[in-house]
């Protein structure tokens, strides 16, 4: 399975985070920026019971995560549960 990109909707927010091919390193120079977040984000869209990170609530993002599987690429979406 290659991750492709996902997107994160809060209301008229998008923000895409795209990943290589080949391999992704998530890092940053300082702490607190988001890398386990985004992780559990991944997680979270594939469908796992993740309980949301503190400031903010998982049930409240439209998630639309791409990735590719025996080259057909799959999209999975998870709505928020408002």
């Amino acid at each position: 399975m290659i991750i492709k990109f996902l997107d994160i909707i809060d209301g008229l927010f998008t923000k895409r985070f795209s990943f290589d091919a080949n391999s992704t390193l998530i890092h940053s120079r300082k702490n607190s920026r988001g890398k386990t977040t985004l992780v559990r984000l991944i997680l979270y869209s594939l469908g796992y019971p993740i309980p949301s990170t503190k400031g903010l609530n998982f049930n409240k993002l439209k998630l639309v995560l791409c990735i590719e599987i025996n080259n057909s690429t799959i999209y999975i979406s998870r709505n928020c549960n408002l």
